[in-house]
Protein backbone atom coordinates (compact mmCIF):
# COMPACT_ATOMS: atom_id res chain seq x y z
CA UNK A 1 0.00 0.00 0.00
CA UNK A 2 1.39 3.47 -0.85
CA UNK A 3 2.66 5.56 2.05
CA UNK A 4 -0.07 7.72 3.52
CA UNK A 5 -2.88 5.66 1.96
CA UNK A 6 -5.73 4.73 4.27
CA UNK A 7 -6.26 1.01 4.75
CA UNK A 8 -9.52 -0.15 3.23
CA UNK A 9 -11.69 -2.37 5.42
CA UNK A 10 -14.65 -4.14 3.84
CA UNK A 11 -17.24 -6.18 5.65
CA UNK A 12 -17.75 -9.73 4.32
CA UNK A 13 -21.01 -8.55 2.73
CA UNK A 14 -19.21 -5.65 1.01
CA UNK A 15 -16.48 -7.99 -0.22
CA UNK A 16 -19.15 -10.23 -1.74
CA UNK A 17 -20.87 -7.28 -3.44
CA UNK A 18 -17.57 -6.03 -4.87
CA UNK A 19 -16.67 -9.47 -6.22
CA UNK A 20 -20.10 -9.97 -7.80
CA UNK A 21 -20.08 -6.47 -9.32
CA UNK A 22 -16.59 -6.92 -10.78
CA UNK A 23 -17.37 -10.40 -12.08
CA UNK A 24 -20.55 -9.24 -13.81
CA UNK A 25 -18.82 -6.16 -15.24
CA UNK A 26 -16.02 -8.29 -16.65
CA UNK A 27 -18.46 -10.78 -18.14
CA UNK A 28 -20.43 -8.06 -19.93
CA UNK A 29 -17.29 -6.20 -21.04
CA UNK A 30 -15.80 -9.41 -22.47
CA UNK A 31 -18.97 -10.08 -24.47
CA UNK A 32 -18.65 -6.91 -26.62
CA UNK A 33 -17.68 -7.89 -30.15
CA UNK A 34 -17.86 -11.16 -32.05
CA UNK A 35 -14.09 -11.69 -31.95
CA UNK A 36 -14.30 -12.27 -28.20
CA UNK A 37 -17.40 -14.50 -28.25
CA UNK A 38 -15.55 -17.72 -27.36
CA UNK A 39 -13.64 -16.03 -24.54
CA UNK A 40 -16.84 -14.41 -23.31
CA UNK A 41 -18.62 -17.77 -23.30
CA UNK A 42 -15.84 -19.41 -21.31
CA UNK A 43 -15.66 -16.45 -18.91
CA UNK A 44 -19.45 -16.48 -18.50
CA UNK A 45 -19.38 -20.20 -17.65
CA UNK A 46 -16.66 -19.66 -15.05
CA UNK A 47 -18.42 -16.68 -13.53
CA UNK A 48 -21.80 -18.41 -13.50
CA UNK A 49 -20.23 -21.22 -11.51
CA UNK A 50 -18.69 -18.74 -9.06
CA UNK A 51 -21.78 -16.54 -8.70
CA UNK A 52 -24.32 -19.30 -8.42
CA UNK A 53 -27.78 -19.31 -9.95
CA UNK A 54 -29.50 -16.05 -10.83
CA UNK A 55 -32.34 -15.04 -8.57
CA UNK A 56 -35.72 -13.88 -9.86
CA UNK A 57 -35.53 -10.24 -10.91
CA UNK A 58 -37.15 -7.59 -8.73
CA UNK A 59 -40.42 -6.36 -10.29
CA UNK A 60 -38.99 -2.83 -10.63
CA UNK A 61 -36.38 -4.10 -13.10
CA UNK A 62 -37.38 -4.13 -16.77
CA UNK A 63 -37.12 -7.31 -18.83
CA UNK A 64 -33.65 -8.41 -19.94
CA UNK A 65 -33.13 -7.08 -23.45
CA UNK A 66 -34.70 -3.68 -22.71
CA UNK A 67 -32.79 -0.99 -24.64
CA UNK A 68 -32.80 2.74 -23.97
CA UNK A 69 -31.10 5.25 -26.25
CA UNK A 70 -30.65 9.01 -25.95
CA UNK A 71 -28.83 11.67 -27.93
CA UNK A 72 -26.73 14.53 -26.55
CA UNK A 73 -24.85 17.34 -28.18
CA UNK A 74 -21.44 17.85 -26.62
CA UNK A 75 -21.24 21.25 -24.94
CA UNK A 76 -18.35 23.10 -23.35
CA UNK A 77 -19.44 21.91 -19.89
CA UNK A 78 -19.02 18.28 -21.06
CA UNK A 79 -15.34 18.65 -21.94
CA UNK A 80 -12.30 17.31 -20.15
CA UNK A 81 -11.09 20.91 -19.65
CA UNK A 82 -14.36 21.91 -17.96
CA UNK A 83 -14.21 18.90 -15.66
CA UNK A 84 -10.72 19.62 -14.36
CA UNK A 85 -8.24 18.35 -16.94
CA UNK A 86 -4.97 20.28 -16.51
CA UNK A 87 -4.93 21.16 -20.23
CA UNK A 88 -7.45 23.99 -20.81
CA UNK A 89 -7.44 23.08 -24.50
CA UNK A 90 -8.75 19.54 -23.89
CA UNK A 91 -12.09 20.49 -25.43
CA UNK A 92 -13.29 16.93 -26.04
CA UNK A 93 -15.98 14.85 -24.34
CA UNK A 94 -14.64 13.83 -20.93
CA UNK A 95 -14.62 10.26 -19.60
CA UNK A 96 -16.43 11.28 -16.38
CA UNK A 97 -19.22 12.79 -18.51
CA UNK A 98 -19.48 9.53 -20.46
CA UNK A 99 -19.87 7.68 -17.16
CA UNK A 100 -22.66 10.05 -16.16
CA UNK A 101 -24.36 9.64 -19.54
CA UNK A 102 -24.23 5.84 -19.20
CA UNK A 103 -25.84 6.12 -15.77
CA UNK A 104 -28.53 8.54 -16.93
CA UNK A 105 -29.50 6.39 -19.92
CA UNK A 106 -29.55 3.15 -17.91
CA UNK A 107 -31.68 4.90 -15.26
CA UNK A 108 -34.21 5.64 -17.96
CA UNK A 109 -34.78 1.91 -18.43
CA UNK A 110 -36.04 1.66 -14.86
CA UNK A 111 -38.14 4.79 -15.01
CA UNK A 112 -39.64 6.53 -12.01
CA UNK A 113 -39.09 4.94 -8.60
CA UNK A 114 -41.84 2.64 -7.32
CA UNK A 115 -43.65 2.93 -4.00
CA UNK A 116 -41.16 2.43 -1.17
CA UNK A 117 -38.16 1.82 -3.43
CA UNK A 118 -35.82 3.61 -5.77
CA UNK A 119 -32.80 2.60 -7.87
CA UNK A 120 -29.20 3.70 -7.53
CA UNK A 121 -26.02 3.14 -9.49
CA UNK A 122 -23.69 0.65 -7.80
CA UNK A 123 -20.88 0.34 -10.30
CA UNK A 124 -19.64 1.61 -13.61
CA UNK A 125 -16.87 0.64 -15.98
CA UNK A 126 -16.07 2.96 -18.90
CA UNK A 127 -13.66 2.28 -21.74
CA UNK A 128 -13.18 5.57 -23.58
CA UNK A 129 -12.13 4.67 -27.14
CA UNK A 130 -12.65 7.77 -29.30
CA UNK A 131 -13.12 11.50 -29.22
CA UNK A 132 -16.09 13.79 -29.63
CA UNK A 133 -15.77 17.55 -29.82
CA UNK A 134 -18.03 20.44 -28.88
CA UNK A 135 -21.07 20.38 -31.16
CA UNK A 136 -20.84 16.67 -31.98
CA UNK A 137 -23.99 14.61 -31.45
CA UNK A 138 -23.44 11.55 -29.27
CA UNK A 139 -25.81 8.57 -29.18
CA UNK A 140 -25.72 6.74 -25.85
CA UNK A 141 -27.29 3.29 -25.56
CA UNK A 142 -27.88 1.03 -22.55
CA UNK A 143 -29.21 -2.53 -22.75
CA UNK A 144 -30.23 -4.55 -19.70
CA UNK A 145 -28.26 -7.76 -20.16
CA UNK A 146 -28.72 -9.33 -16.72
CA UNK A 147 -31.21 -9.03 -13.90
CA UNK A 148 -30.76 -10.98 -10.69
CA UNK A 149 -32.55 -10.11 -7.48
CA UNK A 150 -32.41 -6.36 -7.04
CA UNK A 151 -29.42 -5.86 -9.40
CA UNK A 152 -29.54 -5.00 -13.09
CA UNK A 153 -26.46 -4.99 -15.33
CA UNK A 154 -26.41 -2.81 -18.46
CA UNK A 155 -24.10 -2.99 -21.46
CA UNK A 156 -23.54 0.61 -22.56
CA UNK A 157 -22.10 2.27 -25.64
CA UNK A 158 -21.60 5.75 -27.05
CA UNK A 159 -21.03 6.67 -30.67
CA UNK A 160 -20.87 9.77 -32.80
CA UNK A 161 -21.22 9.93 -36.59
CA UNK A 162 -20.93 6.15 -36.78
CA UNK A 163 -17.71 6.07 -34.73
CA UNK A 164 -17.55 4.15 -31.46
CA UNK A 165 -16.60 6.49 -28.62
CA UNK A 166 -16.97 4.28 -25.57
CA UNK A 167 -18.12 0.93 -24.21
CA UNK A 168 -19.09 0.30 -20.65
CA UNK A 169 -20.98 -1.64 -18.05
CA UNK A 170 -23.28 -0.02 -15.50
CA UNK A 171 -25.01 -1.72 -12.61
CA UNK A 172 -28.09 -0.46 -10.82
CA UNK A 173 -29.68 -1.75 -7.65
CA UNK A 174 -33.28 -1.44 -6.51
CA UNK A 175 -33.13 -0.24 -2.90
CA UNK A 176 -35.69 0.53 -0.21
CA UNK A 177 -36.25 4.21 0.38
CA UNK A 178 -34.82 5.53 3.64
CA UNK A 179 -37.47 6.11 6.24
Amino acid sequence: MPAGAAELHLTPAQEGLVLVALAEALRVAAAHGEARAALAGHLADQLDAALGPARPAHPALPPVGTVVERRWTVGEADTAAALGHPDPEALVLASPRLALLFEIVASGALGAPVEGATHLGTGILVHHLGRAEIGDEVVVRAELVEASGRRGTFACSAESAGRLLALGVHQRMVVERAR
